[in-house]
């Protein structure tokens, strides 16, 4: 689960998204549940659109499915909540946040508030997590980046992402570990942000970088800015991999803007398709071969 976007991000601190001190007032607190909940609700949809993936009732709707999420965010809400649906769930993060005494007791207390209510989410797992004030009664936790993957040590119905798979070092090691790490048959739902994330008003400016000085940028911000691979290319390395893509673009960028960029863009996109160039984020749906 990727942080709540901002208008402008070039001041980066080079101290990871998830190791910054969580803010433990009540208005954040109730900021945090929101977001948690929408994301999982979020996840529960794109899985509802996945034939056979949901168990048809109305309680746990996850029973028995084995889901890993990438990049869960520093407060490990969504995943939880995954839990809650009946999931057994795994995460997996380079920069796994670790529990805050400060911030997650009160976190998982409104989030229990929350969905007291909800006939598909059960509470024994947020009551497992207070208790023991630690994730792992909920979800096993993994400090590994997406490149390495097959040193979680299972293997999952469903692997799924939010604004994750443009902050990875390398995608060819990436899909390479997602397709092994995803059963036979089983399914990938990832939405990725293609947008330079240091300004969202300018959402292509890292298209005018060469090589060099764009890896400098990504080391010096532990790829916080991005990443500038089109859609086109996560198709190739998904199908590379093994997987059957179905990609959905769904925000593109401001006409006059890409008017502005085309004669500043770098020789090696100056060849860009209009449909690459123009999608700034994208979901994709995979389809792991059941063989």
């Amino acid at each position: 689960m990727a942080a709540p976007e901002t208008t402008d991000k070039r001041d980066m601190a080079t101290i990871p998204w998830n190791f910054r001190k969580q803010d433990s007032s009540a208005a954040a607190i109730a900021s945090a549940v929101t977001y948690a909940v929408q994301v999982a609700d979020g996840y529960l949809g794109w899985m509802r659109q996945v034939p056979g993936l949901l168990a048809e009732t109305d309680t746990q709707p996850l029973a028995g499915r084995r889901l890993l999420e990438l990049g869960p965010g520093p407060t490990l809400g969504t995943p939880v909540l995954l839990a809650c649906a009946g999931a057994d769930v795994a995460v997996a993060d380079r920069f796994l946040p670790p529990w805050d005494p400060a911030f997650h007791p009160a976190l998982f207390t409104a989030m229990r508030e929350a969905i007291a209510s909800r006939t598909d989410l059960r509470t024994g797992p947020l009551d497992a997590v207070l208790a023991a004030s630690a994730f792992a009664p909920a979800v096993a936790c993994h400090a590994v980046g997406a490149e390495q993957l097959t040193t979680v040590g299972g293997i999952f119905d469903v692997v799924v992402s939010n604004a994750v798979l443009e902050h990875i070092e390398d995608l060819g090691a990436t899909v390479t570990n997602l397709a092994a790490v995803t059963a036979p048959g089983g399914t990938g739902l990832h939405q990725v942000d293609l947008r330079d994330h240091r300004s969202f008003d300018r959402p292509l400016e890292y298209l005018t970088l060469d090589e060099q000085a764009f890896e400098t940028l990504r080391r010096g911000c532990a790829c916080e800015c991005g990443a500038q691979w089109r859609a086109s290319d996560y198709v190739r390395a998904f199908e590379s991999a093994g997987f059957a893509v179905a990609m959905h673009g769904n925000m593109f960028a401001d006409p006059a803007y890409l008017n502005d960029l085309r004669p500043r863009l770098r020789p090696e996109f100056a060849g860009l398709s209009e449909g690459d160039l123009t999608t700034i984020s994208a979901f994709f749906r995979l389809t792991r071969s059941a063989s």
